[in-house]
């Protein structure tokens, strides 16, 4: 059982002794137990101060695993409940509930994926476009994409293996077009060795790391220790110009028959629709679909047949608990179709 000497993470609002290597292990365990390591990445921790992204990490593994009898209060300590069962999950040993085991669950399921973003409104200095219903549903979208797009603060690389076309990102969805173009994403990041801006050198080093690597299932971690600089963790103010100034206008752009008519969408069917758009650009013409991508999804949502549509938007190269979460919100917008509910209702947390 892997040991820690004092306890790791923030509770009640006051940091806990935090030793850099007890920090490293409880990083470790979380990534080994986590069902997706290598949507988990962490900064270089400091001495006495845990992360605000390491502790939202740490509530989100209590939350997720309270009924195994662990309590949210956002802190690990050395002979706690939450470090013994981290150390079962990295073991590879399944928990063992407290109390009855739960029975089916009916109809799909809402994972339990609390946010990792502070709740309450987001990103405020962003206006929602002009097509959302309501102020709710762009703070329902910013806090669903940010929580199954997890901001990266580091440079990385969605090329796949066979692949010789690089694509070096960083942040959440900002492509870096071409090792050249680097340098001008200087404000983005900082040195974390002494806080400074970087320099261009140092731009173009990390580019040229992470395009060495080809993306597969479990290297995002292996960019994070070769790429040296960070990111300001701004990046859901950044995420909000991108859906709204970018993927919106692509959307219209690419398939004005089927989601030209977004303004008059249910609420939960515009949050869907704008969600998909941040990872796949419906209608997209590719030797495979001549007359674009996505042609049962995109018939579905012009007919606003929102039942049917749940069944054609299934990703398979994205998270699993996103993919439910897109098809609750196509289900729920069916429900307020189907029932004459007002358009502006929003849905439940499916995130």
């Amino acid at each position: 059982m892997t040991s820690i000497k004092a306890a790791v993470g923030i509770s009640g609002g006051r940091q806990r002794t935090n030793n850099v290597d007890d920090q490293n292990v409880i990083m470790d365990l979380l990534t080994q137990a986590n069902r997706d390591p290598e949507r988990l990445v962490f900064e270089a921790p400091r001495q006495g101060l845990c992360s605000p992204f390491l502790h939202q990490r740490i509530l989100k593994f209590q939350r997720d695993y309270s009924r195994f009898g662990l309590g949210a209060d956002g802190s690990v300590d050395p002979n706690g409940a939450t470090l013994r069962l981290l150390n079962q999950l990295a073991s590879g040993s399944p928990p063992t509930p407290v109390g009855p085991a739960p029975g089916p669950k009916p109809g799909p399921v809402n994972p339990p994926l609390p946010s990792v973003v502070p709740p309450g409104p987001i990103a405020t200095s962003v206006r929602k476009p002009d097509e959302l219903r309501a102020e709710d549903a762009w703070q329902y979208l910013l806090h669903f994409t940010a929580v199954h797009e997890y901001p990266v603060y580091h440079m990385y690389n969605n090329r796949p293996e066979g692949s010789k076309e690089q694509d070096v990102t960083c942040g959440i969805g900002f492509r870096i077009e071409g090792r050249e173009n680097a340098p001008h994403f200087r404000a983005l990041f900082y040195d974390p060795a002494g806080g400074q801006p970087p320099t261009p050198e140092q731009l173009w080093a990390d580019y040229d790391e992470a395009a060495k690597l080809a993306r597969t299932g479990h290297t995002l971690a292996d960019y994070a220790k070769v790429c040296h600089l960070r990111m300001h963790q701004d990046q859901v103010t950044k995420m909000a110009l991108v859906l709204r100034d970018d993927k919106l206008p692509n959307l219209h752009r690419m398939c004005p028959d089927s989601f030209g008519r977004l303004q008059a969408f249910p609420a939960a069917a515009q949050i869907f629709c704008m969600s998909f758009s941040y990872g796949q650009i419906p209608g997209i013409k590719e030797k495979k679909w001549p007359n674009g991508t996505w042609p049962a999804l995109r018939e579905c949502i012009r007919d606003t047949k929102w039942e049917k549509a749940s069944g054609e938007c299934h990703v398979t190269k994205q998270s699993e608990p996103k993919n439910i979460g897109h098809k609750n919100l196509l289900l729920f917008a069916q429900k307020v179709k189907d029932e004459g509910l007002d358009p502006n209702t929003m849905p439940p947390r499916y995130y």
